[in-house]
């Protein structure tokens, strides 16, 4: 995970949220934006699929696992389609 990335996280309990870390100027109340700075944001920075993450929490540690962000893989499986298709669809240059 790095600054700016979306990313997906499965909880201990099954439940899964979106994120993208954002700088602390940035950080709004804007739904699924967190701080770099935050312990979570913190949590994810440099790590990779399937690596679980444990942040301290007011209730206590929580753990997470991230996953693919199957909303933004897919749209960019589609933009890299389209891009494949304009290429090869374009004349040939003499």
């Amino acid at each position: 995970m790095f600054f700016g990335a979306w990313c997906c996280l499965s909880s201990e309990d099954g439940a899964q949220s979106r994120y993208r870390i954002v700088g602390p100027d940035e950080f709004d109340r804007a739904p699924g934006y967190i701080s770099m700075d935050s312990p979570l944001g913190r949590a994810l920075l440099r790590k990779t699929l399937d690596d679980e993450v444990s942040v301290e929490a007011p209730g206590g540690s929580r753990a997470f696992v991230i996953r693919v962000d199957r909303v933004r893989a897919g749209l960019a499986l589609r933009r890299r389609r389209i891009l494949d298709i304009r290429l090869t669809r374009s004349p040939a240059r003499s």
